[in-house]
Parts: C-alpha cells; sequence; structure tokens
C-alpha cells in the first residue's frame, strides 16, 4: 500500500490516499503498519487509481508528443476519474 501511495500521490500519499478511500489517515496507518488488515474493498479502489494514474499519464506523453510534432488533433489530457 505504501508503494501504491507513494508512487500516485507523493510525499503526503497518507492523507490522499485516505480521501480517496474514505478512510481516516490513522486507518491507513494502522493497515500500513500489519496493525490492521487492509478492508476488501480498497483492492479495487486501489486497482482502479493505478489504471487511472497509467492511463492519463499516457495521455500526457501523447499531448507532449504530439505537441512536439505540432499535431492539433490531439485530445489533452482527461482529469482523474477517482480523485
Amino acid at each position: 500500500m505504501a508503494m501504491i501511495g507513494r508512487t500516485l500521490f507523493g510525499a503526503g500519499w497518507r492523507h490522499e490516499l485516505a480521501l480517496r478511500l474514505g478512510a481516516s489517515e490513522d486507518h491507513i496507518v494502522r493497515v500500513e503498519s500489519g496493525v490492521e488488515p487492509a478492508p476488501e474493498a480498497w483492492r479495487g479502489k486501489l486497482i482502479a487509481m493505478a489504471q487511472d494514474f497509467a492511463v492519463r499519464a499516457l495521455e500526457v506523453a501523447n499531448a507532449l508528443l504530439a505537441s512536439a510534432a505540432n499535431d492539433a488533433d490531439v485530445a489533452p489530457p482527461r482529469p482523474p476519474l477517482y480523485a
């Protein structure tokens, strides 16, 4: 969970992840430290967040490549689905 949190949200990952999972930051810390198991529902949400991040990263890369080639037909990256 820490790896996903850091990758998606950077330094303040616990707070951001807690917001998106509808949990408290304390709950995130307890799960991260192994005091409590992660709720089963989190798995699907984490997968969806990671997939959304990957799609947006590809869209940004595409937009950058297109702008370098002066291609006006490329759609801008869309906002996050799971923000």
